[in-house]
């Protein structure tokens, strides 16, 4: 089974421009995250995903250069773009990076590629910690079959047709201890999230040593005041994000 892990990253953001692009402790964004990933140890490749127009290759030029595979593929359906790559590399399992999420707990790669190698689900998804920290893993022959029943192409909000069709087994790894916090947001979408992220690594970010994730909750556990930086934007991401909601499948077998 071959393994891949896909950051998903494009230059066309609206919330905040450019913001693959963003500097935070003297790095962008995509570099922080491609040196994030890398601290896996089982994925057989690393691939940054982005969309096929032309502004993204910045995008593929930097992942050239940081030493991953880059991949340009449909713009606004992000499934048919993973497809499209998942075919060409010929990869079976897909863990994805959405590339908001600079402080994703890297260990859970190698944790949901050890857990489709012994119960082989469909998707693998995490419960109860901070929004943004978890990747996701999908199986490719799931994915495909998504891509053969769904009704739309703006596929953002792409967990729900693994998720709520019934077709495919779904397994959930659950947040516990310092890690259970679903109330703490990190994810890139507002200028407040840019604020929270730059908090951070002022405080904890050296040079070519990623954030440990015990280091960064037991810091955010003793700095209430930096959790609440951004928590009033989630509800209007969630606003923002209604639209994404509604289940769009085909009258399909």
């Amino acid at each position: 089974m071959k393994t891949g892990v896909f950051i998903t990253s494009r230059l066309g953001s609206t919330r905040l421009e450019q913001k693959a692009l963003l500097e935070i402790a003297g790095k962008t964004v995509t570099e922080l995250l491609i040196e994030r990933v890398k601290q896996a140890a089982l994925p057989d490749i690393l691939v940054l995903c982005t969309s096929e127009k032309p502004e993204n290759q910045r995008l593929l030029q930097m992942a050239k250069r940081n030493g991953i595979l880059g991949f340009a593929g449909a713009d606004e359906d992000v499934l048919m773009r993973y497809l499209q790559a998942a075919d060409h590399f010929e990869v079976d399992l897909i863990i994805n990076v959405d590339g908001d999420d600079l402080l994703f707990d890297y260990r859970l790669i190698d944790e949901f590629i050890t857990i489709f190698q012994n119960r082989e689900p469909d998707y693998i998804k995490g419960e109860g910690f901070p929004f943004g920290f978890t990747p996701t893993g999908v199986r490719t022959t799931a994915l495909a079959e998504v891509c053969r029943i769904k009704d739309e192409t703006d596929t953002a909000g792409w967990g729900k047709y693994f998720v709520q069709t019934g077709r495919f087994q779904v397994e959930a790894v659950e947040a516990a201890g310092i890690f259970h916090r679903p109330d703490i947001r990190m994810s890139l979408d507002y200028d407040e999230d840019r604020c929270f992220f730059e908090a951070v690594f002022n405080q904890l970010y050296q040079a070519g040593r990623p954030i440990e994730p015990e280091e960064l909750m037991k810091f955010l556990g003793d700095h209430p005041e930096v959790v609440a930086i951004n928590q009033g934007v989630h509800k209007r991401w969630q606003r923002d994000f209604e639209p994404h909601l509604a289940l769009k499948v085909k009258d399909v077998n």
